[in-house]
């Protein structure tokens, strides 16, 4: 009998297999680029593009919103702090191309160790989100982000 941690690990590793779905077969692999619908909004929302990668179990970055790292973390969210230097220039195509970078000098096998090495921090969002703690700590925090007229 598989648990959680299990199971995505195999999806992780069989992620070259077809499965039912595109989107799981995207979803189901060490590392996730979140390409959100729209790249060059300076403020980062959730969508299922960003909740996709947290619920199947991959590292995430998100190269398009500068500082991505931070505001994943002002929301409760860990993030991968090998992978932080990615999104800290203010200018767009530098944060394309150090997330370039980084997929040219990472094999599939670093990735994976990276995976390995970093299954805390995964679990932990996991289980944040899926626990409904992430929904209720944001909504606790609304007053900070509307303005009463």
């Amino acid at each position: 009998m598989y648990n959680w941690s299990d199971t995505r690990q195999q999806l992780a590793f069989w992620s070259k297999i077809p499965v039912a779905r595109v989107d799981e077969q995207e979803a189901a692999s060490y590392f996730n680029i979140i390409r959100e619908t729209m790249p060059l909004d300076p403020v980062q929302c959730f969508s299922e593009k960003t909740f996709k990668p947290i619920l199947f179990g991959s590292i995430f970055i998100n190269p398009f919103i500068k500082d991505f790292d931070l505001w994943m973390k002002m929301y409760g969210i860990q993030t991968v702090p090998k992978l932080e230097y990615i999104t800290q220039s203010p200018h767009l195509m530098t944060r394309l191309r150090s997330l370039l970078d980084f997929v040219k000098n990472n094999g599939s096998k670093r990735i994976g160790a990276m995976y390995e090495e970093n299954k805390n921090i995964i679990d932990q969002n996991y289980d944040f989100v899926v626990s409904g703690d992430f929904f209720e700590y944001n909504m606790n925090r609304i007053d900070q982000y509307v303005q009463k007229v």
